[in-house]
Order: structure tokens, then C-alpha cells, then sequence
């Protein structure tokens, strides 16, 4: 089986070391890039074209939910999986409106984050595990393996309108 390719994106040093520290134990992953800025991201994820992004939200200059949005409009294939220390509403509407497959906090088990991000690379659209988040998709989600929860995105016009999760 061909490893899922990752790129890793955060400010912080020490969060992409202890990331790319913890998937390189994991042999379905292979950490193909890191970047710290919005930029980096935007120019890196079109070079190396990752399967899946793990991008922090807050990022000098722009932020991670502008660069999610530009990635995603160039290239759609790319999973994101959004990362942050802050459960705030409408950072999670813009994250999933910016096209992010899915919004995890920061406090996530490494075992839960694993699961997350094969689920994502798999196609499967989840939530953060606390299940807060599902009231941004006008109800409950259905329970997904790993402990995540699916979603129903919300149409890219900011219409109520949903449609089932990837």
C-alpha cells in the first residue's frame, strides 16, 4: 500500500517536529513537506502535492483557513485537516466554508489524530471528537469510525443547504 503523503503547517517548530516526529512512526504516512506561513503552504502543497495538509489556523500573515481556501481552489484533490488550540465558531464555519475536510483541536490523542487523518485520506469527512462542532452543520452527525464524527458540509455558497460528507 502506497504511504498517504503529508505536509505539516504551523509557526510553531515544535509542533511540526512533534508531528512529523509521531507519523513517521506510522508506515501509511510519509511526511512530505512542512511549512510555517500561509505562503509556504500555498507554494509548497504545489510542488509536492500532498495527499493531506495538516494546517494550524492561526499563521503569521495570512491565515491557514486563506491558504486552505487558495489550495483548495487549485488543487481540490488535497485533503485539509484544520488544527488549533481554539474552539471558536466561526473560525469552524470558516474553516469548512474555505473547504477543510475536517477541524480538529490541538488536544487530540496521537492515536485519534492518526485515525483522523487515515479517515480524511480514506474520503470520509469528520469532526473534532468532542462533537461541539455539530451544531455548524445543522444537526447531529452520524458516529464515524475512530471515534471522529461525519459531517454534512455545507454548499460553498453559504447556502443552509447541505450535502452528505465526502
Amino acid at each position: 500500500m502506497t504511504p498517504q503523503r503529508i505536509m505539516i503547517v504551523d509557526d510553531h517548530e515544535v509542533v511540526r517536529l512533534g508531528l512529523k516526529t509521531l507519523l513517521d512512526h506510522q508506515p501509511q504516512f510519509e511526511v512530505v513537506a512542512e511549512a510555517r506561513t500561509a505562503k509556504e503552504a500555498i507554494e509548497k502543497a504545489d510542488v509536492h502535492r500532498p495527499d493531506v495538509i495538516l494546517m494550524d489556523i492561526r499563521l503569521p500573515g495570512a491565515s491557514g483557513i486563506e491558504a486552505c481556501q487558495a489550495i483548495k481552489k487549485q488543487h481540490p484533490e488535497i485533503k485539509i485537516i484544520m488544527l488549533t488550540s481554539y474552539e471558536e465558531d466561526e473560525v469552524l464555519f470558516s474553516a469548512i466554508r474555505a473547504g477543510a475536510e475536517t477541524y480538529l483541536l490541538k488536544q487530540i490523542d496521537s492515536q485519534s489524530l492518526i485515525q483522523a487523518i487515515e479517515a480524511v485520506g480514506r474520503g470520509e469527512a469528520l469532526l473534532d471528537p468532542s462533537g461541539d462542532e455539530a451544531r455548524a452543520r445543522g444537526g447531529a452527525p452520524r458516529q464515524a469510525r475512530g471515534g471522529g464524527r461525519r459531517l454534512c458540509r455545507p454548499d460553498r455558497t453559504g447556502d443552509a443547504g447541505a450535502q452528505p460528507g465526502l
